[in-house]
Order: structure tokens, then C-alpha cells, then sequence
């Protein structure tokens, strides 16, 4: 996928593997954060975190990061961001019924071009293995002009 005015020419396998990176740091943003213990003030750490236990039992953790919006002055562009989004469930007495979804996404805009990559990943299991999905989506204006979806099914031979 090129670069409009030049940049790097990404083919869709190089475009999967860094989206699909970068959607990993779902599941290590809470991590670092709550490592973080202290370094932060409470306020800001815990800005759009939900967290607790629903009326019928389920664990759930919820962070939301507003969209961001920022124009490079030098440049004229736009980039919007949104995330990484985390959502997590789980019953704690069945661990099979665990969910975890992120989403992430950024648009880059300047003068008559825009686009936006969306990353989506989910996580469920069963008392087998763990079933995963990961879907990376890129959009030229509205457009869509490239979409993979990745499943694995991990053995939970170790746990």
C-alpha cells in the first residue's frame, strides 16, 4: 500500500504483521498500567476504566480512549486516533467463559487524501484452547482497500 506524497511501500503481509503488532499492545496496556502503581496520579490512570463485577457475576475491565485529534502544523496533516479500546469478561468460578476484545484505529488526512487502518482483536476460550481473531481493515477515504482476518486456535496444553 503506498504512501500518498512518497513514504514506505508496505506490501499486505508487512502491512498485517505491524497492525498485528501493534494490536498486541491491547493486552499489555492494562499491564503496564497497573505496574505503573503510583507513578501516575489516580485520575489520570484510571481515566475511562470501568471495572467490577455485573449483577449476574461477571468480572469485567473496560478502558476507552476518546479520540485523539492532532494537526502537524508543518505538514497540514490530520491524524485522528482511538484506542487501544480493551474489553474484558469473565466469570471468575468458569474461566471458559473469558472474553477479550481491543480496538485500535488511525486515520492520517491532508488535502484530498485520507486513510485510516482499523485493528480489531478478540479472545475467547474453551476448556480446550484458546480461540483467537485478528482483523486489520485499511481505508482510503471511506473506501476499503485492504482487510485480513487471522484465527488460531491455541492448545491449552500448558495451563
Amino acid at each position: 500500500m503506498p504512501w500518498p506524497s512518497g513514504g514506505p511501500e508496505l506490501d499486505a503481509d508487512e502491512l498485517w504483521l505491524r497492525y498485528r503488532q501493534g494490536a498486541l499492545y491491547a493486552y499489555v496496556a492494562p499491564l503496564i498500567t497497573a505496574g505503573m502503581g503510583g507513578m501516575q496520579d489516580e485520575s489520570i490512570a484510571l481515566e475511562g476504566v470501568r471495572r467490577g463485577v455485573t449483577a449476574d457475576g461477571v468480572a469485567q475491565f473496560d478502558e476507552v480512549w476518546p479520540l485523539s485529534r492532532t494537526e502537524i502544523a508543518e505538514t497540514g496533516t490530520v491524524v485522528e486516533r482511538s484506542g487501544v479500546n480493551v474489553a474484558l469478561r469473565m466469570r471468575p468460578a468458569d474461566p471458559e467463559s473469558c472474553q477479550w476484545r481491543a480496538s485500535h484505529s488511525v486515520r492520517y488526512a491532508r488535502g484530498d487524501w485520507d486513510c485510516r487502518i482499523e485493528c480489531r482483536v478478540e479472545l475467547a476460550a474453551s476448556a480446550e484452547a484458546f480461540e483467537l481473531r485478528e482483523t486489520v481493515v485499511a481505508r482510503r477515504g471511506e473506501r476499503r482497500v485492504f482487510e485480513r482476518e487471522h484465527r488460531a486456535t491455541i492448545p491449552r496444553d500448558l495451563m
